[in-house]
């Protein structure tokens, strides 16, 4: 008991109050490191430092609340988690109404703008392609509970993203009634969508990774090439690696279409880039 009230009471007071700008970084930035350990129990704290490009220490000190974030950080937090339009939006404007801080200038935040919640998470969340290819499958339902089973996906990730692939037009009921895929795409290298399509290649991988160890070698293909290479051939072996994809995709696309596929392909540089003096 403080002051004739018992302490109890105070904590469970703070705890039903909705927490500050700072409040919710730090609560953001504990339930997205525990997301990854628990996919990646090696994943740690200096990582996690890496990826939001901030010192590991200064990170240590936000997540215990001992340093302050300012609404340029927040920005930069928000992009590097990949926030959606919805989460960015609320992030940054509970600083901007705390901190009276300007708006962000033309061309800042553009990756969240740019796009509508609909479409940022058709592009970020794997699951509404697969539902597409998924419809031209034989045995195909339409059901929630069915497509969720078969792709490992919760329910009601399956409902809502039925009803937002038929908002979109990128589903149709045909004359019986069934699911169909209309054909319509989203141009992602017209419109500016770093951040959906960043989130969706690290989905990718993390698919590819569980493949890796779940799936037996009859079902997959995993192959990989180190080389010396000429940075200034990227433009052609961009053609030739789409040319790739456009034949893998007529040559498995014809037949008994009975399962869903996804082919990633990767190039990288493994070299830090030589500083001419």
């Amino acid at each position: 008991m403080e002051n004739g009230r018992p302490v109890r009471m105070r904590a469970a007071a703070a705890a039903e109050r909705p927490l500050d700008a700072q409040g919710a970084v730090q609560k953001l930035l504990a339930e997205r490191f525990l997301q990854i350990r628990l996919r990646n129990p090696g994943f740690s704290l200096r990582a996690f430092a890496r990826k939001l490009a901030i010192g590991s220490p200064a990170l240590s000190e936000i997540m215990n609340g001992k340093r302050s974030v300012s609404c340029k950080l927040v920005r930069r937090i928000a992009e590097r988690l990949c926030l959606d339009p919805e989460e960015a939006s609320s992030l940054q404007g509970a600083f901007v109404r705390r901190h009276f801080a300007p708006a962000p200038a033309a061309g800042v935040a553009v990756d969240y703008r740019q796009l509508t919640l609909d479409q940022f998470k058709i592009i970020s969340e794997w699951y509404h392609y697969a539902i597409i290819s998924l419809a031209a499958t034989e045995g195909f339902r339409d059901r929630p509970e069915w497509i969720a089973r078969r792709l490992n996906i919760k329910v009601q990730e399956a409902r809502m993203a039925l009803e937002r692939l038929e908002r979109l037009e990128m589903l149709e009921r045909d004359p019986g009634g069934r699911l169909r895929s209309t054909g319509l795409n989203f141009n992602t290298t017209d419109m500016v969508a770093n951040i959906p399509l960043r989130r969706a290649h690290a989905h990718n991988l993390e698919m590819a990774r569980e493949s890796l160890e779940n799936d037996d070698l009859n079902v997959r293909d995993f192959v990989a090439l180190t080389m010396p290479a000429d940075p200034d051939k990227l433009p052609e072996a961009r053609k030739l690696i789409r040319s790739f994809r456009d034949k893998i995709f007529k040559l498995l696309s014809d037949g008994k279409k009975r399962e869903v596929y996804k082919i990633c392909i990767q190039l990288f540089p493994l070299t830090n880039k030589e500083q001419v003096k």
